[in-house]
């Protein structure tokens, strides 16, 4: 009995893997004789796929055909993309994975979802969105994503309603998927937010900020006195991102924030703002008791420029240690100090005296790592003994 069982098991699991062979080399011919034809459709102006390839197509070609397509459609845009599309309609490919969204089992909701997603066609928005109202987390993702790929008002709309999920993890998931909807986005999320719960609120101030819409700088203005530090330091870094101006004034207000990450982010969105808005704040805020806010700070200088290097100069004798070595170390990283160097023996006599002036400040500092590579490596043996000369009061130190 034993024997037959083993004897049938084996029969059956050859015979499974011979007709996988098969199946797989006659779709490997069947691909290479549609791939010309699928590519003369794509890129033709008119008619449709049938007049390409004529039909009916068996079960193994209507395979052949629906992964050459996916694959093509991953690649191209427009009206290319508009023409697989109809094929894919036109095909019944659309129909069969619109009916597995309905499916019991929520593996094959998930399967449905994904390859319409894939398929770009609008026929499904109605059922993708009444999907996003499904049990099970994974075919709510997967219906997201498939919105979020086809877009259009429709899309943003229920992917704005699935942001009012309480689970926090699918709200970062979709507001991942929102933030690559692009300017379609912006006004819709912005009219939701005050209807947000908590939990999708800082993923919505993330988005407003990866959208890079100036349309949305009033709200992250706004919410730069919002009760929660996380969505302020959140609406801080957004304005950066974006790299308004017109919040430069309230960046430089939540410099003084009670909040450190406030304070932190505020230092860094001003060193992404154009212009010059709150240099002073920044040197302020270099002598902050928080790490990361004296770091950005520093940081927010250095990318100022000319104007913030200026900034940094004046800290180098301060009577903060921490801003002055802050300020060295900025200057040092933008490459400041080279030219000064340099005018220690090619620069006319004012430029001379003011370079000896600032480098002699970073021997004050005990910051000489500089110097001490400049007097024994630089090839113009003038400037070695210049840079040598300043270091004699910190070597004498040492001794």
């Amino acid at each position: 009995m034993l024997g037959s069982l083993f004897v049938v098991v084996l029969i059956v699991t050859l015979g499974h893997k011979l007709l996988v062979q098969i199946r797989t080399g006659y779709e490997r011919r069947q691909r290479a004789v549609f791939l010309p034809k699928i590519q003369a459709y794509i890129n033709g102006d008119n008619g449709r796929f049938a007049t390409y390839i004529p039909g009916p197509l068996g079960a193994w070609d209507r395979r052949v055909v629906l992964w050459t397509l996916l694959e093509q459609i991953r690649y191209v845009r427009g009206r290319v993309q508009e023409r697989i599309s109809v094929a894919f309609e036109d095909l019944g490919f659309v129909e069969e994975e619109r009916k597995k969204l309905a499916h019991k089992r929520w593996t094959q909701r998930v399967e449905g979802a994904e390859k319409l997603g894939r398929m770009m066609s609008r026929r499904p928005l109605p059922e993708l969105t009444r999907l996003m109202q499904d049990p099970v987390p994974e075919v709510r993702i997967r219906a997201a994503k498939a919105l979020g790929a086809i877009g259009g008002l429709e899309a943003v709309a229920s992917l704005l309603g699935a942001l009012r999920d309480t689970n926090r993890w699918s709200a970062l998931r979709i507001g991942d998927i929102l933030g690559n909807l692009g300017e379609a986005a912006v006004e819709p999320l912005i009219q939701e937010f005050p209807r947000l719960p908590p939990s999708a609120r800082v993923p919505a101030i993330d988005i407003l900020g990866r959208l890079h819409s100036h349309t949305a700088v009033p709200l992250l203005v706004t919410l730069l006195r919002d009760r929660d530090e996380n969505a302020r330091a959140r609406a801080a870094h957004s304005i950066g991102v974006i790299g308004d101006p017109r919040g430069a004034p309230d960046l430089v207000a939540a410099l003084t924030d009670a909040a450190w990450p406030v304070r932190a982010m505020a230092a860094k969105a001003l060193g992404m703002v154009p212009g010059n808005a709150g240099i002073t704040g920044l040197q302020v805020a270099l002598a902050d008791r928080e790490f990361w806010v004296r770091s950005n700070a520093a940081e927010a200088l250095r990318l100022k420029g000319e104007p913030g290097y200026k900034a940094l100069k004046g800290l180098l004798d301060g009577p903060d240690t921490y801003a002055a070595q802050k300020a060295a170390s900025m200057l040092q990283e933008a490459g400041v100090f080279d030219a000064y160097v340099t005018q220690l023996v090619d620069g006319t006599p004012r430029e001379r005296v003011a370079a000896r002036r600032l480098l002699g400040k970073l021997v004050t500092l005990q910051r000489t790592d500089l110097l001490t590579d400049v007097a024994a490596r630089h090839a113009d043996p003038r400037v070695r003994d210049a840079v040598a000369g300043l270091l004699q009061p910190a070597t004498a130190a040492r001794a």
